[in-house]
């Protein structure tokens, strides 16, 4: 807070909709604090629905995001979810939920809306991800999210999110190796599984998305390789690889902060977000960037791209979107790879 205070004139901490008519009305009053801290998460049961149509849709993917909850029960080190939104679970009203996905806009097809639920764990409660599936079912829409790969442990769970609609899971995969999966707390990802998991969601035609991590200090060079055939192998129709990296607020950042292994205020340095900030312990920095951005290559190479391509549902929409990030990739390969300045104490 007090970094941001340098470029503005209030900062507000926490979740904004409980406190943000007092910050409004101090804005109008010409007495606004320098500083609005929301001491508690909000009671989330039953939020005011947006505004929608005060807004540019034509600059936006999608207007009609929703989010159905806040928080995550797990307490993965890296993530700054907890950090920000706590590990406690608080889920809408249902009804709530459904009132606001009517006032969407419809798609194309006039029947259909395309709606992002941008829960960090769309599922972190199956027994309520279940009762929402099921309601939204007669809605006829199309929807993607975010869940742990928890989700396909349980198969109505699965063929419910079918049935409602899902088209599009993003689930962090995020290591092939067991040792990773301990050191960042990721305990419900069981490594052994994946494939069983992805085997299940393929059955109900759900398209998944997997991130992948890498740069623990357990992590070797050897990871990649296993990384990129595990891919390959269960046709992964889009995968996202990338470097660990510590954001401010979470418990990675405060552990190699202790350690001197991390590039204080990285944030405030250009092209941060490209290059690795803290020094990792089996492998350089320049390394790790560059095997990064190798297995990107490798896996959205055009030969890589056929091999992974069947001819299904929904099947031109991916491999166009394989071509687009291929292409992404492509533009953004002259970026330089360098490693992270370290504090003396880390040298």
């Amino acid at each position: 807070p007090e970094e941001a205070l340098l470029h503005a004139d209030a900062v507000v901490i926490g979740e904004g909709e409980e406190i943000w008519p007092r910050v409004v009305a101090d804005a109008e009053a010409g007495r606004l604090d320098p500083i609005y801290r929301q001491e508690e998460f909000i009671d989330f049961k039953g939020p005011l629905l947006p505004r929608r149509d005060i807004t540019q849709r034509r600059r936006y993917w999608s207007g009609n995001g929703v989010q159905t909850a806040r928080g995550c029960p797990h307490a993965c080190n890296f993530c700054s979810v907890t950090a920000f939104n706590g590990r406690g679970y608080r889920a809408r009203d249902l009804d709530n939920v459904l009132a606001e996905v009517e006032t969407l806009k419809r798609g194309n097809l006039a029947r259909r809306t395309v709606v992002p639920f941008m829960d960090d764990n769309i599922a972190a409660d199956p027994a309520r991800a279940k009762e929402l599936f099921k309601a939204l079912i007669p809605m006829k829409v199309f929807w993607g999210s975010q869940a742990s790969i928890t989700f396909a442990r349980d198969e109505e769970l699965v063929a419910l999110a079918a049935e409602s609609g899902c088209r599009f899971l993003f689930i962090g995969l995020e290591t092939l190796s067991i040792a990773a999966i301990k050191e960042m707390g990721k305990r419900q990802n069981h490594v052994e599984r994946y494939a069983e998991a992805m085997q299940l969601l393929r059955k109900y035609k759900i398209p998944v998305m997997g991130a992948f991590v890498f740069g623990f200090d357990s992590d070797d060079e050897d990871v990649f390789a296993r990384t990129l055939e595990f891919n390959m192998a269960n046709k992964m129709k889009i995968a996202q690889f990338a470097h660990l990296v510590p954001y401010p607020g979470t418990r990675l950042y405060r552990d190699l902060m202790e350690e001197g292994r991390v590039e204080p205020e990285f944030w405030l340095t250009a092209n941060w977000d490209n290059r690795v900030v803290y020094r990792p312990r089996r492998m350089s920095a320049t390394k790790l960037a560059h095997l990064t951005h190798r297995i990107q290559g490798d896996f959205y190479s055009l030969s890589s791209i056929c091999k992974r391509t069947t001819i299904e549902s929904q099947w031109l929409y991916y491999f166009v979107f394989n071509l687009i990030y291929r292409h992404s990739l492509a533009s953004g390969s002259s970026r330089a790879l360098s490693a992270p300045q370290t504090t003396a104490s880390s040298a």
